[in-house]
């Protein structure tokens, strides 16, 4: 079984050898909280435990009396009765070497030789066994770390489980909770990870040197609600901050609907330069994360699909992805966002940037499909390569609303390739130059930089005046810019002409672009349905058009629009219905129609 499947199975609640649906694992977890059958633990009723060895808590356990070997007692919570930390336990006192890990087994405050062992059957645990509250006021992090280092399997019953953030910077330069190999940790609904406020490193779950490690729908707040953002100075304390950490030598990671926000740095932060990642994230919701939802600054293999990311910023650089390598021996290799979706960003929604990387080791290859940007600074930007090997390409993308660009390409020459974007509506800040605001803008703005190498295909961009189609230019005064190798071909609706195509250098020069036509005026007659038929001359046919009539003829006229023609002869050509105030049609009626087509992305 593979490792994804493996992991959708422990989700569904396959332990124990019996399938157990979402409702069944609420229900178990209901059952442990009020001392029932629970996961193999039999109550006191099912099992011969004696009234003088029933428990209130695990404190009580290990304040009791030495007794035989397999003796067994039972703790009716862990730090309060019914909390969902209790159990059965047997007393194996011929051991003096056992790793007492305060869940599975228990010391006794009464004999240095000798445990507490748990009876349960293997499977997955919740992390209430190893004194996890859930309350929202205690500190959590000592006894889910416990229960991270015992067991491989483990689930979080609804709560909020607080985290310090600092604590546990002895395993690696962020603080917070840190899985081990070969794990698995579901959330119940309603189950999340809290960190309480700190102004250092941290992070609400660490991946730090590991392997084959599953994150089931892992819900983590940053304290980002918790302490002011004005006069932050230091940079450490206004950027580092993550709900999920990911770095070192990290291999085979797989996160399912993860809700990441509130972080004072990042939602995800992936650093991993030294091993093959292979990180899967699939759905989630990233959002109000202080920096970027989403940095990628060094992986191999890294996919992303249909994740959601909304208003992340506060601190540079206000992206929702962002993906930028530290430097040259941080690789961006094999990274792709399928169906992806960004939403509200000063910034950017997607991004690649190599400003700190000179150069690159190895080649860098990021793929962007079926992606949507709405109402972001910008919704594609591509920035600051200059020599980096490898290629960029997008495709099937859609960007809705920009405040200023569609896409945005600048001081680029690393290979972008860009097939079937479409643009609706940019420069919604309304910059007073509309080329500022333009659906795509190449430019070159530093000294001795290039921008080049740039195919766009299938571009289509929609507008109402408020920018233009596309900007490709220098910028005044520089020594040494240079534009090359740019090709664009598309269409447009609603906005000016591309500008300053004159100042590219060398290489390829190809820009084809046409206006669609969306405005005419008809003077004809009506047929005997009462039908106007008019081509409309549009490569694309539009969505919606609006239709106005005047005739010379006696009594009031409508007109309503009914749509494309249907006869295959006939693909290019609306058809308008001419009816009197009866409802009837107007057969044979010298009439003029005129009527205006717009195109809306939804």
């Amino acid at each position: 079984m593979d490792r994804r499947r493996f992991a959708q199975n422990i989700a569904s609640g396959l332990i124990g050898g019996g399938l157990l649906s979402e409702g069944d694992i609420e229900e178990s977890t209901r059952k442990h909280a009020l001392g029932e059958n629970n996961q193999g633990t039999p109550s006191p009723s099912d099992v011969s435990v004696s009234e003088e060895m029933c428990f209130s808590t695990i404190a009580a356990l290990k304040d009791a009396s030495v007794p035989e070997t397999d003796t067994l007692a039972y703790a009716l919570g862990y730090h309060e009765i019914g909390d969902g930390g209790g159990g059965l336990f047997r007393w194996d006192g011929s051991v003096d070497s056992v790793e007492i890990d305060g869940g599975l087994r228990v010391a006794s405050r009464k004999s240095e030789i000798g445990v507490w062992q748990r009876v349960i059957t293997d499977g997955m645990h919740p992390v209430t066994l190893w004194g996890a509250r859930g309350d929202g006021k205690t500190d959590d992090r000592p006894a889910i770390q416990r229960a991270l280092d015992a067991h491989s399997i483990l689930y979080f019953p609804s709560g909020t489980y607080l985290i310090n953030g600092s604590e546990g910077q002895s395993r690696g330069s962020f603080g917070g909770v840190f899985p081990t190999s070969n794990q698995v940790l579901v959330f119940g609904r309603g189950a999340k990870l809290q960190v309480m406020e700190d102004d250092g490193y941290y992070s609400g779950i660490n991946l730090t040197a590991v392997d084959d490690v599953s994150l089931i729908n892992p819900h983590v707040q940053g304290d980002r609600q918790l302490r002011g953002e004005e006069n932050c100075q230091n940079r450490q304390k206004c950027e580092f901050g993550h709900c999920i950490n990911i770095q070192g030598g990290v291999s085979n990671v797989y996160i399912e609907d993860p809700v990441c926000h509130d972080g004072w740095g990042d939602g995800l932060y992936v650093k991993v330069p030294n091993t093959r990642l292979n990180l899967t994230v699939v759905g989630g919701h990233f959002y109000n994360n202080r920096r970027n939802g989403i940095s990628v600054v060094g992986a191999r293999g890294a996919t992303f699909q249909g994740t959601r990311l909304t208003g992340n910023g506060g601190t540079s650089p206000h992206k929702g992805i962002d993906v930028e390598p530290n430097g040259p021996d941080y690789p961006v290799q094999d990274i792709q966002f399928i169906g992806c979706t960004a939403r509200s960003h000063k910034n950017a929604g997607f991004s690649v940037a190599f400003g700190l990387a000179s150069s690159l080791n190895e080649e860098a290859s990021v793929h962007f499909e079926g992606c949507t940007s709405e109402n972001d600074g910008c919704g594609f930007l591509h920035e600051a390569a200059q020599g980096i090997p490898g290629i960029v390409t997008m495709s099937d993308c859609v960007v809705q609303r920009p405040q200023r660009n569609g896409l945005m390409v600048e001081n680029w020459d690393t290979s972008l390739v860009v097939s079937d974007l479409t643009v609706f509506h940019p420069n919604r800040s309304q910059q007073s130059d509309p080329r500022r605001g333009a659906a795509l803008r190449i430019e070159v703005n530093s000294d001795d930089t290039i921008t080049g190498n740039v195919v766009v295909s299938d571009f289509t961009c929609i507008g109402d005046g408020k920018g233009s189609a596309i900007d490709v230019r220098r910028m005044g005064g520089r020594s040494g810019d240079i534009l090359e190798n740019i090709s664009i071909e598309g269409e447009s609706c609603g906005l000016k002409d591309y500008s300053n195509l004159s100042d590219i250098n060398r290489g390829t020069a190809s820009v084809s672009f046409s206006n669609w036509k969306r405005e005419q005026t008809v003077t004809t007659t009506t047929n005997e349905d009462g039908d106007v038929r008019v081509q409309h001359g549009l490569s694309t046919p539009p969505n919606v058009v609006h239709a106005t009539l005047k005739t010379g003829g006696s009594g009031l006229l409508h007109v309503v629009f009914c749509g494309l023609a249907t006869e295959a002869e006939e693909d290019d050509t609306l058809v308008f219905r001419v009816f009197n105030n009866q409802g009837g049609p107007v057969s044979r009626a010298n009439v003029t129609v005129s009527w205006r087509a717009r195109f809306r992305p939804y």
